[in-house]
């Protein structure tokens, strides 16, 4: 399982307070409790505490208050009305790159006093169950940051907090600068009420099987077990966001029995998303969950079991390890059940888990269960059971770094029009697409250029399956860059066009290098590369009309077959038609098998001539009109014979 580089991810760190007078105890270094490798810079920073002092408003001695320190926490009993606590936090920043930092002051246990509380953190008394301070800056190398905390219960709390006691802890999350984070709203900000700041089970329990507002926004500032506890899915309105930031925080022992519910249907897991909806969620962690459907409808999933049409799930850095899913379908799933919409998957790591669908007759999913027409882009994510696919039933587009894994012909027309440095396009069934969804007509020339500047390679694996060309007149490919390599492997392919000139009629490889291998044409092909470099491996031709199988313009290509069958009225010309300047095609063929109607094996026309290499294994006995002399001069150019030059067989001018 390899480590992933989290530019952003968030180095959570625990504070053990001391509040002994008078005293100075480091709190805490850069150690993240998750392994974390950050490429972009290092960030590291160490706190101390001091200048701690518990007094009163009131001028009282404080002879009942008392506190205690144990690990991270503080407990705090017999508070008084007007006592308070101070400490400053002196945070040292020996990062490398600017940071962001903010700090967390958390409920951990309580029988009532934690709500009568007043905490102020840096001049500011935040609000909520978890108090979250905003997120500041600091440059490398900056003075020492001070903090001042203030823990206080107000002169007007009443005698309900008299005798009661409360445990917090305190937190410091460090980012890097250039992090994406989310401040936590003022309490009498409208968005406040959609922003939930989460650090105990208790409060991610209040969250589940509720609907929450638009642009809802769940902060999960700590670990949270949820042993011993069952949840239904936590969800988003209608068509709104929902944004849960994990803060590489652990959610453990989750378990989902009881299913939200969504346009009528069942959903199991731990969110879920409406119809035009949003989820994002953000560097988390789900250990031990075990999410099992008790009805027979499907969106079975750990994370979403359901993704309504037009959704989109935003996945960052979510981990899933040590987990279960088993529904009554087949399409249970670690991540996302069912999506009709998009999902996307950056850094998502699946560890240890299984998935059961118990009425599946094929795979199920380690990480979607059913992409129904939508797209689902993974980059960087790992799972470590071969069992399992990312994909269980594919009928849109799964891009797994980088590769296209494509149903349809807009899933096609996307990969081949990307500007990306190398476009890998897989095919999982028969797919039609049409010429024109695949950029636009190059004048003059006529071919379609497939990817962009920077794109310098093309692959096209078949699959097994067969690809077609949806066309009226033209069906030329090339590239945007004339640099790239065009590979086509694995299948079949042809087009819709039924008749026409070569140039028309025929699939044309145009302006780049070509590599063609384990492919079976229906049709007629042409090579119109000029000066580029055509590659032909265990290709078959079959023509039915009386064309030239394989066509290639005069234009100085070298061209090597190495495996080809053709069964056509025609088999091989090199013909200088449409080409303004001829120059000399280098042709090199062996281990090939040709049958045609009429003419030679290998026909030229050209003012340039051409270099032809006949090889071992070039059987012509199925060419009905020579099968003796693999190559011919058409009897148009016999002025320019002497420059057709051939080696390993005879050639002859055609009569």
């Amino acid at each position: 399982m390899k480590k992933k580089a989290l530019i952003s991810s968030i180095l959570t760190i625990a504070l053990c307070l001391s509040l002994i007078a008078g005293s100075t105890f480091a709190l805490f270094t850069s150690e993240s409790k998750v392994n974390v490798a950050v490429t972009a810079g290092n960030v590291e920073v160490v706190a101390t505490v001091d200048n701690d002092n518990l007094s009163s408003t009131l001028g009282n001695n404080l002879p009942e208050t008392d506190y205690t320190i144990a690990d991270n926490t503080i407990t705090l009993t017999k508070i008084v009305p007007g006592d308070f606590l101070t400490f400053d936090i002196k945070i040292e920043n020996k990062s490398d790159v600017s940071i962001k930092y903010r700090t967390i002051i958390t409920k951990v246990a309580d029988d009532g006093l934690w709500d009568g509380l007043e905490v102020t953190i840096d001049g500011t008394i935040y609000e909520g169950t978890s108090k979250v301070s905003t997120w500041e800056t600091a440059t490398p190398g900056s003075d020492d940051i001070i903090v001042p905390v203030k823990v206080s219960l107000p002169e007007s709390a009443g005698n309900e907090y008299k005798l009661k006691t409360c445990t917090f802890a305190y937190t410091v999350e460090a980012v890097q600068g250039n992090a994406d984070v989310t401040d936590a709203p003022a309490a009498d900000d409208p968005a406040a009420t959609a922003y939930y700041t989460v650090a105990t089970a208790e409060e991610l329990k209040a969250l589940a099987g509720t609907t929450l507002p638009n642009g809802a926004v769940i902060d999960i500032v700590s670990d949270i077990d949820l042993a011993g506890t069952e949840i239904p899915a936590i969800a988003a309105t209608y068509g709104g966001t929902l944004t849960v930031n994990g803060n590489s925080n652990v959610i453990s022992n989750a378990s989902v029995k009881t299913p939200g519910k969504q346009n009528g249907m069942d959903n199991y897991g731990l969110f879920y998303v409406y119809t035009n909806g949003t989820l994002t969620i953000n560097n988390l962690t789900i250990d031990g969950a075990t999410v099992e459907a008790t009805s027979t409808n499907y969106g079975t999933a750990v994370l979403v079991g359901y993704a309504d049409g037009g959704s989109t799930v935003n996945l960052n850095n979510v981990d899933v390890k040590n987990s279960s899913v088993t529904n009554n379908y087949d399409e249970a799933a670690i991540y996302v059940s069912y999506c009709t919409g998009n999902i996307n998957m950056t850094a998502c790591d699946v560890i240890n888990c299984t998935v059961v669908g118990k009425n599946t007759t094929n795979k199920t999913s380690i990480g979607i269960g059913h992409l129904n027409g939508g797209t689902a882009v993974l980059e960087n994510c790992t799972e470590d059971n071969a069992t399992y696919d990312w994909c269980h039933r594919n009928d849109g587009t799964l891009i797994v770094d980088g590769i296209y894994y494509v149903t349809n012909g807009a899933g096609v027309a996307a990969a081949l029009t990307a500007n990306n440095a190398t476009i890998n396009v897989v095919l999982l069934k028969d797919i039609t697409v049409a010429i024109t969804e695949l950029g636009s007509q190059t004048p003059g020339s006529g071919e379609y250029k497939l990817g962009g500047e920077d794109t310098t390679a093309i692959n096209i694996d078949l699959g097994g399956k067969k690809l077609t060309i949806s066309t009226t007149y033209w069906s030329a490919l090339g590239a945007k860059n004339a640099n790239a390599t065009m590979t086509i492997k694995n299948g079949s392919m042809t087009s819709t066009q039924t008749t026409g000139t070569w140039n028309s009629y025929d699939l044309c490889f145009a302006n780049c290098n070509v590599v063609l291998e384990n492919v079976v044409f229906d049709k007629a092909i042409a090579l119109e590369n000029a000066g580029k470099t055509a590659t032909l491996k265990n290709v078959t031709i079959n023509e039915t009309h009386d064309y030239y199988a394989l066509w290639i313009t005069a234009e100085g290509q070298q061209v090597n077959i190495d495996g080809l069958n053709i069964n056509s009225g025609r088999a091989i010309k090199i013909d200088e038609q449409y080409v303004e300047s001829p120059a000399v095609v280098k042709l090199e063929i062996a281990n090939a098998k040709i049958a045609s109607a009429s003419k030679s094996a290998i026909l030229v026309k050209s003012a340039a001539g051409a270099e032809i290499t006949v090889g071992e294994n070039v059987d012509i006995s199925g060419v009905k009109a020579d099968i003796v002399n693999a190559v011919w001069v058409d009897a148009d150019a016999s002025e320019y014979a002497d420059l057709v030059k051939v080696n390993g067989s005879t050639c002859i001018t055609e009569s």
